[in-house]
């Protein structure tokens, strides 16, 4: 990726409550980008490499192993401003120092142990059927990484049908929990809103939105048939949908759990082939800063 985001700091709580009644006191936090306050904007390089082998272990439970690589190269952050009168201090550029990372490059990298449990009829629209995900991440200084660091992927997903005669009709759970137990990771490597394997979590808030050194994420979902048309009821279908992000910040004495930042929306769905269920997807979500946003997706979002 040769890439661009905004952050917005650490936690989902204290932290982000304290910029707010600093700016509405008259301290200037710097532009604000595409309406949402507190957005601080990086410029960075990555090169990303995730890699799991899994074997099967029964009939629907596999194991294995994986190497991963974040390598983060020519980060600019572009409100950093040392010169003024105050100095302008942002997110990345005080964490980093406090934990001493490198503000320009650091490198996450390290082997994992990985267990999967799959019961799903279908991957691209599940009816019934869980998937759970459970993944150690060792990332040792002595393998490249900037500092030593443990790390936990804890992700679970449930379906269930609803309705004898519509399939379709279906209610789907997904959560998953990313944690650091052990070390510290450098400010973008953090678990992050929206950096999940296929960048699916968070609809309503854009990528990143909400970042800590523990993160975790839950979205319920209600999938429906809308039989408007009579060859081919099951063509076009809705979703009602709501979510919720817990983020620590623990220089701030923010923990998990202790705050939360919802969302909610709605979509509609299309269904090209139902042989595969696939379908393409459009929603809109709106948050707890009360915007909101389209979002475009083929198949499910989980």
């Amino acid at each position: 990726m040769d890439s661009s985001q905004p952050t917005y700091g650490l936690g989902t709580g204290k932290q982000t409550e304290i910029l707010v009644n600093e700016k509405q006191d008259g301290f200037e936090l710097g532009d604000y980008k595409d309406g949402v306050d507190l957005a601080e904007l990086m410029e960075f390089d990555l090169i990303r490499f995730h890699q799991v082998a899994l074997r099967q272990v029964t009939q629907d439970l596999y194991a294995g192993l994986g190497y991963h690589i974040d390598r983060y190269t020519k980060i600019q952050d572009n409100l950093l401003d040392l010169e003024s009168d105050p100095p302008r201090i942002t997110n990345h550029f005080a964490y980093n120092t406090i934990h001493d990372f490198d503000l320009e490059k650091y490198t996450i990298t390290g082997p994992s142990l990985n267990a999967v449990l799959d019961t799903r009829d279908n991957v691209n629209f599940p009816i019934k059927g869980r998937y759970a995900f459970a993944q150690y991440r060792f990332l040792p200084h002595w393998l490249g990484s900037d500092k030593s660091s443990h790390a936990w992927w804890l992700e679970y997903r449930q379906y269930w049908n609803v309705s004898k005669k519509v399939e379709r009709n279906t209610i789907a759970l997904w959560a998953y929990a990313n944690i650091t137990p052990y070390g510290k990771l450098p400010y973008m490597g953090l678990p992050a809103l929206g950096w999940d394997q296929l960048g699916r979590s968070g609809r309503a808030y854009p990528q990143g939105r909400f970042r800590g050194e523990n993160l975790f994420y839950s979205e319920l979902e209600y999938r429906f048939r809308i039989p408007l048309l009579n060859k081919n009821p099951d063509f076009l279908g809705g979703v009602i949908f709501a979510n919720s992000t817990s983020a620590s910040s623990l220089d701030q004495d923010v923990k998990l759990f202790q705050s939360f930042k919802g969302g909610a929306g709605v979509g509609l769905r299309f269904m090209f082939q139902k042989a595969t269920r696939s379908n393409v997807a459009i929603d809109y979500g709106i948050g707890a800063d009360r915007k909101g946003a389209i979002f475009f997706n083929l198949n499910e979002y989980f």
